[in-house]
């Protein structure tokens, strides 16, 4: 298993300022790129100040973060763990090369969709839907207590009290 932070990693806590955008490269790579905020710093007169970057998401976990139905969209938090790259570019007949950075991401975290789900299993609300009005059911506890003995319980019972090792 690859470790999520690796040198030069960097985590970012914000929340998406556009949709995530599914597309491929030339040769049918998937990718999803969107765009967040978060508040990096305090200026001089003590209040955070609001970045921007550019989050790229590769493969697999491009087509669920870009896909428009349960994708990431506008004013979603998120947390994205990833590498800070520097992008240089130069458009045609301009001069000096234009330097942007972007976060190509390893793992983005929905929160919004995780306190969500927090607050169903809390709570035990879901989102209402407006064609459904009913509230959902409270949830039953889905472990129940058992006399049940395993059978290393029931071999440490019987042994004579001396650990075999």
């Amino acid at each position: 298993m690859t470790p999520i932070l690796k040198k030069g990693s960097i985590i970012l806590w914000g929340n998406v300022t556009r949709d995530a955008e599914l597309r491929e490269t030339k040769s049918g790579r998937p990718y999803a790129t969107f765009g967040m905020r978060y508040d990096r710093h305090h200026n001089e007169d003590g209040q955070m100040v609001n970045e921007y970057m550019n989050v790229v998401v590769w493969g697999d976990d491009a087509k669920f973060i870009g896909d428009g139905d349960i994708g990431l969209a506008k004013g979603d938090t998120v947390v994205v763990f990833g590498q800070l790259v520097e992008d240089t570019y130069r458009k045609e007949g301009e001069d000096p090369d234009i330097q942007k950075w972007k976060v190509n991401a390893e793992v983005v975290l929905d929160m919004t969709s995780i306190f969500q789900v927090a607050g169903m299993v809390v709570g035990g609300e879901a989102p209402q839907d407006e064609e459904d009005p009913t509230p959902p059911k409270a949830a039953k506890p889905k472990f129940t207590e058992t006399t049940e003995k395993t059978p290393f319980q029931e071999e440490i019972e019987d042994s004579d009290g001396e650990l075999p090792f």
